[in-house]
């Protein structure tokens, strides 16, 4: 999807969403992907709202599913039943190694409806269920979002922007609101438990719950292949920091398979904002040093990071008052990367917020002269690699 395209369509999410700032970036983030995507159509999805195949993936974990299409083909010795019509029809085999038991659930591809479930193995076929139950149906007509990943009356692009908004209504909202992955997990299509990992991910600032995620995939016959749900999650986290930090990721980026989707995540560098000031010193002590932390904003306000050299110059005195000469105390350089800084929760109580930081120590034993009065000033000089500095001051006692 072209970048004017993305943009515009970004404005229609906020106008349309503004009361929720996490489901409207999520969604954004969601139509980023999917809104240029062929999706597949999922039958492993129909069968297993069947209670049969339920009951059998129940006490067969470990089985495995394999799904195929067949064309103009009669199921009626199968499934025992003379009534069903020679046409199309999806097979999903489900099969479990060590009992040599399967099920096999056959799904009209004109309806998307189960039609037939035989169990084989153990010597003998059994027709266990050769229609769906009033429950089961029930429970595809109360799902909305169930009914729209199915449905053929769609495209591809309004099923995936409609499946957008009804799994950020169902799903997506409720797990980010009580922080609990396992809401995610019940979402059957990866791409968008990828999306649901990641608002949890990028919320808690931990790209390890990308990785925790079990690990399922999809063929796509449009923009990606083999795609899998962490690497939506891997990218999404690179593309929430770009938009709200103008932070590149380079971690997340990484860890994605998908060759087309990790050269998209690393042309995210490309939308990183550089660091125009800094935003706030900190200074504390103890005994033995001082420490604390500096964080950088950029244009927009935001915290950010930056490559750069960054010189602590500690002093005491005051350059006002003639009778208290300015004294340095102390001065060193340090190169920084901007894989240096780290998110961190500073401040207390409803002021507690989520920043970016690069920390630091001085030990007062490398001070070239030991202070003597209470009060003392951190001056802080940060010169970015394209040779801009920006300087702060900050005062704080020794005491």
């Amino acid at each position: 999807m072209p970048k004017e395209e993305k943009r515009s369509f970004i404005s229609k999410v906020f106008d349309l969403r503004s009361g929720s700032l996490i489901a409207a970036s999520l969604l954004i983030a969601i139509v980023l992907v999917s809104g240029c995507t062929s999706q597949s159509f999922d039958p492993t999805a129909i069968a297993k709202v069947n209670s049969a195949i339920k009951s059998f993936l129940s006490d067969y974990p470990n089985a495995k599913v394999v799904t195929s299409y067949v064309q103009n083909v009669s199921i009626v010795s199968d499934c025992q039943n003379p009534q069903l019509a020679t046409k199309d029809y999806w097979k999903v085999n489900i099969y479990d190694e060590a009992t040599n038991l399967a099920v096999n659930a056959w799904i009209d591809a004109a309806s998307n409806s189960v039609v037939c479930v035989v169990k084989t193995g153990g010597g003998k076929n059994e027709t266990i269920q050769a229609t769906e139950t009033q429950t089961e149906k029930t429970i595809k007509q109360n799902d909305k979002c169930w009914y729209i990943s199915n449905s053929t009356k769609l495209t591809f692009t309004e099923k995936d922007q409609q499946l957008s908004l009804c799994y950020t209504d169902k799903y997506y909202s409720i797990a980010i609101s009580r922080n609990d992955t396992k809401i995610c997990d019940e979402i059957s299509l990866p791409w968008f438990m990828g999306f649901c990992y990641e608002a949890i991910a990028f919320n808690n600032r931990n790209l390890d719950l990308c990785s925790k995620m079990q690990e399922i995939g999809y063929e796509s016959r449009g923009y990606y292949d083999n795609l899998t749900n962490r690497d939506v999650c891997y990218d999404n986290y690179a593309l929430d920091f770009i938009s709200h930090y103008s932070i590149f990721v380079k971690d997340a980026c990484d860890n994605i398979k998908n060759e087309q989707m990790r050269q998209e995540c690393e042309g995210y560098q490309n939308s990183s904002k550089p660091a125009t000031g800094i935003d706030t010193v900190y200074v504390d002590k103890n005994s033995n040093s001082i420490f604390g932390y500096i964080a950088l904003q950029n244009e927009d306000g935001y915290a950010t990071t930056s490559n750069g050299i960054v010189n602590f110059t500690v002093e005491e005195g005051s350059s006002f008052i003639d009778v208290i000469p300015v004294r340095i105390l102390y001065t060193k350089s340090v190169a920084v990367s901007q894989y240096d800084f780290h998110q961190e929760a500073v401040g207390l109580g409803a002021l507690q917020h989520q920043t970016i930081l690069y920390s630091f120590t001085m030990k007062y034993s490398d001070f070239d002269i030991q202070p003597s009065l209470d009060y003392g000033y951190l001056v802080v000089r940060f010169t970015t690699e394209s040779g801009k500095t920006f300087t702060k001051t900050q005062q704080f006692s020794f005491k």
